[in-house]
């Protein structure tokens, strides 16, 4: 029974206790009882996998208390715990300064800052109770102590067997090992000569089985089925053949392929995009499937994901036939339950399939090649609706990559701009034609699918169209007066002329290009500018 119980917070932020433990001499082990709490910056401290500790010099410092016996764990992850104060502190009366908590495990120990204990005159002590503060130092030392009592008997031990010749000296191990090792080798030797690398021939197993009744030595081959048969567990037992035919031509079929080595491929409608932009290639819709090994459609897959992700830089594209899903994976070489359906390499944008697959044109996107178009009838731009009409409504087409692609199906009747200025698009999966306002890519369509042919500024009425005839409010812009025209600020742009070429030259923040000064760009006409390089143009500037 504990007669007076403290609780203490053992916190490394302290470095002394808010209040001293008092006992009194001749307090049995219990009687004063410390409830702690180890705590670190005021966060709990976990003592699994710690020894707790407690170590003290006595009032009169010529005593050591190193107790480990009296704690008891009440919340090892809290940091709780208890302990029964030692009845050897109590011995002599006094202030104790020096007593702390130590924990320690593998690595090392730690302890905390001192707990002050005070020690009160008993009336009368006895000279046993005055001697107890050894006592845990004595049980220590008879630990010690029994420990090397039994390994005094160990050597004991071992010293008499040698003394009673249970040991060979050098000389006589070495002798024994000869004659073991001879006796291996002779026992190795005659099992060897009853082996034979050269098999022997019979019609069947039966002859065999007459021949040698009780088994033999060998390798023993039956010439009706080319098998070989070895004596093993008292019976003679089939090996499996003997020795196999070379493979004749033309003579594999899908059946004896791996994955790895089986044609396959994949059907989709719509076709399959890269996007690389998400690091993957998307089927549009699930009506999509893998023809392999004779069979084909959704059957071969066990799940449809209409996002496939690229894993790493460049791959393939394989049909996993464990798993029946379709992969892209990253790695020198698929393994052999893989039928290989392309290749993708993400750092230069470009992927193949067996099977329908959004063509890129040179290893570029469609935006990025070289394109041009061709119409029957000019398009026009209308400043007043800001579109650009179709006015016959006919078909255009264009050549992209260098004249290797056409379309030619490619019909609007109006394109109506949402923005003042902006560019133009053919979307290749549908042949319709696009606008994205500036800064903007088109909403909800894959730029892979795109194909840049035009731009448009309804506030300076500029507009461009790649190589194809073009009329803006129904004039082409060589028939379009150049009329005065005046900025934000009310100002006419300043004039620069160059004398070499009498033309007339300014300066001017028109679209994106970097301001003009002094720099031969064109010519004045006499219903326009000419452009170097790109044709009759309309500039809303005033020329004096």
């Amino acid at each position: 029974m504990a007669i007076r119980t403290y609780k203490v917070t053992l916190d490394s932020k302290n470095v002394i206790a808010p209040e001293p433990v008092y006992l009194r001499q001749g307090d049995k082990t219990g009687a004063v009882v410390i409830d702690a709490t180890l705590m670190d910056n005021g966060a709990p401290v976990s003592l699994n996998g710690l020894t707790p500790m407690f170590k003290a010099n006595t009032a009169d410092g010529q005593a050591v208390i190193a107790d480990n016996n009296g704690f008891s764990i009440t919340n090892p992850s809290g940091g709780e715990l208890t302990y029964q104060v030692p009845n050897a502190l109590a011995a002599v009366a006094g202030k104790i300064t020096t007593a702390y908590f130590s924990f320690s495990d593998a690595s090392g120990a730690e302890s905390t800052f001192d707990v002050a204990f005070i020690v009160k005159k008993a009336v009368d002590i006895t000279q046993e109770q005055a001697s107890d503060y050894v006592a845990i130092i004595d049980g220590t030392m008879r630990t010690l102590q029994q420990k090397v009592d039994a390994m005094n008997n160990s050597i004991q031990t071992v010293v008499n067997a040698y003394n009673q010749g249970a040991f060979y000296n050098r000389e006589q191990t070495d002798s024994k090992d000869a004659v073991t090792l001879s006796s291996a080798n002779v026992y190795t030797d005659s099992s060897l000569k009853g082996i034979s690398s050269v098999p022997e021939t019979f019609a069947n197993l039966a002859a065999i089985q007459i021949k040698y009744p009780n088994g033999a030595n060998g390798v023993m081959v039956a010439a009706d089925n080319g098998h070989k048969y070895i004596w093993a567990n008292n019976v003679w037992t089939d090996a499996g053949v003997y020795q196999s035919v070379g493979i004749a031509d033309n003579s594999i079929g899908i059946e004896k392929r791996t994955p790895q080595g089986t044609v396959a491929y994949v059907y989709s409608s719509p076709a399959v995009k890269a996007n690389f932009d998400e690091g993957c290639f998307v089927f549009p819709s699930d009506d999509y499937g893998v023809y392999y090994d004779k069979h084909y459609g959704k059957d071969n897959l066990a799940v449809v994901d209409n996002k496939v992700p690229f894993e790493g830089h460049v791959g393939y594209i394989v049909f996993d036939v464990t798993t029946k899903r379709i992969r892209a994976i990253n790695g020198p070489s698929p393994e052999t339950n893989m039928a290989i359906l392309g290749a993708y390499n993400t750092d230069t944008r470009t992927m193949s399939l067996n099977g329908p697959l959004v063509t890129r044109f040179n290893s570029r996107t469609p935006a990025g090649s070289n394109i041009i178009i061709f119409n029957t009838h000019p398009l026009n731009f209308n400043t007043t609706t800001r579109s650009l009409d179709n006015l016959d409504g006919s078909n255009f087409g264009m050549s992209i990559g260098q004249g290797h692609i056409t379309y030619g199906d490619t019909k609007f009747d109006k394109l109506s701009f949402t923005a003042p200025l902006g560019y133009i698009y053919v979307n290749m999966d549908n042949h319709s034609i696009v606008e994205a306002p500036y800064g903007t890519n088109p909403a909800g369509v894959d730029m892979d699918s795109l194909v840049l042919i035009g731009a448009f500024n309804f506030n300076t009425n500029n507009f461009w169209l790649n190589c194809c005839p073009f009329t803006i409010d129904g004039l082409l812009p060589a028939e379009i007066k150049v009329a005065k025209n005046y900025y934000d600020k009310g100002e006419v742009d300043e004039i620069a002329k160059s004398q070499q070429q009498n033309v007339e030259l300014y300066k001017t923040d028109f679209g994106d290009v970097s301001e003009w000064q002094n720099t031969a760009i064109g010519s004045k006409t006499q219903n326009g500018f000419e452009i170097n390089g790109i044709g009759n143009m309309v500039l809303n500037h005033s020329f004096s």
